[in-house]
């Protein structure tokens, strides 16, 4: 009785990650809800939680939605305009991980940033002026709309692999399923 008892409370275990972020109780029986048990069956492997199924999820809606929202931006904007918009990336991103992770940046790094994305710019209101810019703002709101998605997307990976204890090879094979 006492061999058995153990069996069963080793193949119910709880995983908790750094700072006890995510507790999921992980059953040998299989997934417990109706989200984990969909992507049990597309995916053929076993989510600890809800929420590691909803980050991914998150993660894929914005990969998705990036990607078609920047080429539907092109029928209103003309493309070095959309390079000038995607080259602010890096700015949303940060704010971003300031919400979804609590991480603090420096001046500096804000500083640099704005930089960077400032000499892309350049680079691209250049390539506007050559080419003759289109402003429509339909395709404005498209392409900032796409550069958001784009920016969710690594922050929410992350979470992924550290909160969520997945590996790279299966954020990229889940998320571009």
């Amino acid at each position: 009785l006492n061999g058995a008892s153990s069996a069963t409370s080793s193949t119910a275990t709880t995983a908790t990650t750094s700072g006890g972020l995510m507790e999921a109780a992980v059953s040998a029986q299989g997934p417990t809800s109706i989200l984990q048990k969909i992507m049990y069956h597309l995916l053929g492997k076993r989510i600890v939680s809800n929420k590691v199924c909803m980050d991914y999820i998150i993660v894929s809606f914005c990969l998705a939605s990036s990607s078609s929202l920047s080429s539907i931006a092109l029928n209103y904007i003309n493309f070095p305009t959309k390079v000038v918009f995607r080259s602010s990336k890096l700015l949303p991103t940060m704010a971003i991980a300031i919400f979804v992770h609590s991480k603090r940046f420096t001046k500096s790094e804000w500083y640099s940033a704005a930089l960077v994305c400032a000499g892309l710019a350049m680079v691209g209101l250049a390539d506007a002026q050559n080419f003759g810019a289109a402003f429509h703002p339909l395709g404005l709101i498209l392409v900032s709309t796409s550069v958001m998605a784009d920016a969710i997307t690594p922050n929410i990976q992350q979470r992924l692999f550290v909160s969520g204890g997945e590996s790279r090879p299966d954020v990229i094979y889940t998320t571009n399923f």
